[in-house]
């Protein structure tokens, strides 16, 4: 990995310890699973409900299929997020697109 790279990391990892911890109450290193959807959007990360339901949370869920969602797996599932940028919101034009349809 680059150092280029690396600073990346290391910044995105900071912004998602910072973005959990306002939600992580107790300290203890896990939010509950409702509240996954918000601290992606805090990040930039915009899924949609049925894949935050279907896809995201449950490959965040430790094994003990729990309420809470650990850290560890939550930066792990983020970093790959948003280095694919796959939740990245749409786009002015597509919004714009939308309201016209709409309209």
């Amino acid at each position: 990995m680059d150092s280029k790279n690396q600073e990346w990391v290391e910044r995105t990892e900071a912004k998602i310890r910072e973005a959990f911890d306002l939600f992580d109450k107790d300290k203890a290193d896990a939010i509950i699973q409702e509240e996954v959807g918000t601290v992606m959007r805090a990040l930039g990360a915009y899924p949609t409900e049925k894949a935050l339901v279907l896809e995201y949370i449950p490959e965040m869920r430790d094994d003990d299929q729990s309420d809470f969602i650990s850290y560890n797996k939550f930066e792990k599932k983020m970093l790959q997020i948003l280095s694919s940028k796959e939740c990245d919101p749409d786009s002015g034009d597509i919004l714009l697109q939308a309201f016209r349809t709409i309209d």
